[in-house]
């Protein structure tokens, strides 16, 4: 099965700007369930390799017509490094865009970062105003839920701090400075998607979130956890529903991910041509504060010694999927599994493609050949949203439209 990327294929970065991070989440899959790798790494990315990914943007655009460029400022967390440091990193990352880019490419490049919103200050709104830079943050609930897990270095809730934090976004964004900062969640299978929903949309004024299901493959499993995740998200479905129903605007990534694949949009991932080859239209790319590339983190713990020498300063995007390593990903997660057969989602779910990650499918000594772990949530999920479709008279590109995706991972 060959690889190539699509003529204008998108391509997203997801930047470890810094690797270290202030708070202590008990589900963190960087530094809480066996991947060692920020041990290695810089704390803090140095200049040479900011240049490096700069140049690696634009010899995306070199290669071929990306149709987007996103660089997520991401970590660890990425405003525990000093906000005159960050302005350095940024000047060096536009002057090198600026010199090698048309001004339609460089309109195509958009900034991005993802926050636990503690360390916000103005500092740091000034330079997410001089940017453009949208924002997420992670509130995984109400305070006692999101305490539970998010706590700092001593054990203590972030909720106040995460809160504050949100706020001066908050006013930033009122002000027109900054774009409307989107919400992030990590589903406790504990919690109530129900209150979690109104919590988020209601009382903290979210427009745009996400829901991420807490990472579990086939190796690592616990049943209770996968059967709590998936209340939860379809009780946050039903308030989502209910909403829309009475007019209100909410975009949640993972349902209108799921609208996508049932309407045949998919992910807008890849297609397949004549000769089993695969063109993919989007390509992540996760690369750590030393330059190195590597896959997305979930899949540290069981893969990361198979990924070694790919680097930013001499490698490009599309030497990423000629590398077999990564290759062998891509071909796996577009890989049905064979406990799949006779399911009537299949075309719609592919075996979790359409709305998980790979790693999810994980099976010790069987790599990626079941179906994900959460195989129930989404059947359950596809259900819901094509009962509400086909009663509500709401159509598809009515919910997708104005959707910010700059939302993007825990």
């Amino acid at each position: 099965m060959e690889l190539r990327l699509a003529d204008n294929a998108s391509l997203e970065i997801v930047y470890k700007i810094q690797e270290t991070c202030n708070i202590d989440c008990s589900y963190c899959y960087m530094y809480n369930v066996g991947n060692t790798l920020f041990k290695s790494v810089p704390p803090s990315s140095p200049l040479d390799v900011v240049e490096s990914v700069a140049n690696f943007i634009c010899d995306a655009f070199e290669d071929w017509n990306p149709s987007r460029v996103s660089l997520i400022i991401h970590g660890g967390e990425p405003m525990l490094m000093p906000a005159h440091q960050f302005a350095a990193r940024m000047e060096l990352i536009g002057a090198v865009l600026d010199r090698r880019l048309t001004p339609d490419q460089r309109d195509r490049v958009e900034f991005s970062i993802q926050t636990n919103g503690t360390l916000v200050t103005e500092a740091w709104i000034a330079l997410l105003a001089r940017w453009k830079i949208l924002v997420g943050i992670t509130v995984d609930g109400r305070e006692a839920v999101h305490d539970r897990r998010r706590v700092d270095k001593k054990g203590r809730g972030s909720y106040q701090a995460t809160i504050r934090g949100l706020e001066l976004l908050r006013t930033a964004a009122r002000e027109g400075r900054i774009s409307k900062p989107g919400g992030l969640c990590v589903i406790d299978p504990t919690a109530s998607g129900g209150e979690t929903y109104d919590h988020l949309v209601n009382d903290l004024g979210f427009d745009n979130i996400n829901f991420l299901f807490p990472f579990m493959n086939w190796s690592n499993y616990a049943e209770e956890d996968v059967e709590g995740a998936s209340r939860f998200l379809l009780d946050a479905l039903d308030r989502w529903m209910k909403g829309r129903a009475a007019g209100q605007t909410v975009h949640v990534r993972v349902f209108t991910d799921a609208l996508r694949a049932m309407h045949g949009f998919g992910r807008g991932v890849y297609q397949r041509t004549p000769g089993q080859r695969i063109e993919l239209g989007h390509q992540v790319t996760i690369v750590e504060s030393d330059g190195t590339i590597m896959p997305e983190e979930s899949l540290r713990p069981t893969f990361e010694h198979r990924f070694a020498d790919l680097h930013v300063a001499s490698d490009r995007a599309r030497d990423i999927v000629s590398d077999p390593r990564f290759g062998d990903l891509v071909r796996a997660d577009l890989t049905r599994s064979t406990e799949c057969a006779g399911c009537v989602l299949i075309d719609v779910c592919e075996s979790g493609h359409a709305l998980g990650r790979v790693g999810m499918r994980f099976v010790m000594d069987g790599d990626f050949s079941r179906k994900s772990v959460y195989c129930g949530a989404y059947a359950g999920l596809f259900a819901g949203l094509a009962h509400f479709m086909s009663q509500s008279g709401v159509g598809v590109e009515d919910i997708l439209t104005g959707e910010r995706r700059h939302v993007f991972a825990a």
